[in-house]
């Protein structure tokens, strides 16, 4: 799963279609912050603009999209939901980024990937009934 950062607003493209200013680092950190609170390893990459990044969240077996994307969609609602935010302002958009897809998605090629531990898929679903739980106590 990925998770982009790149502020794709009105007026973007006079910018490479990049964010203005440093504000996302903080929304990607309290991306982060959930993550590591959850014990789930996200990798950080820079977007190729240098104004941007991208979060990946890696899993042991194939998923369904559907649920891969119930799983983010949580995980960055719990992550606003740490700093105060309504929304990340951001958030650009999530990979898989439809429910079905016909290929096999976009390649990785990074050695620290090895090292990298993946979620299984019952774990993705402990959290998706946990989150759920949580925002709607929350939201009582």
């Amino acid at each position: 799963m990925f998770e982009e950062f790149d502020n794709h607003g009105k007026g973007a493209e006079q910018n490479d279609f990049a964010n203005e200013d440093d504000s996302w680092h903080d929304e990607v950190d309290a991306l982060r912050l959930i993550c590591r609170q959850n014990g789930i390893d996200a990798l950080v990459e820079r977007s190729r603009s240098g104004r941007g990044a991208h979060v990946w969240i890696f899993f042991r077996k194939p998923v369904e999209a559907s649920t891969a994307r119930n799983f983010g969609f949580l995980l960055l609602d719990k992550g606003s939901a740490s700093i105060n935010l309504k929304s990340f302002r951001y958030y650009d958009r999530m990979y898989p980024s439809q429910d079905v897809a016909n290929t096999i998605g976009n390649l990785i090629a990074w050695g620290r990937l090895l090292h990298t531990s993946k979620l299984a898929e019952e774990e993705i679903e402990q959290f998706i009934s946990k989150w759920q739980s949580e925002l709607l106590i929350q939201n009582i």
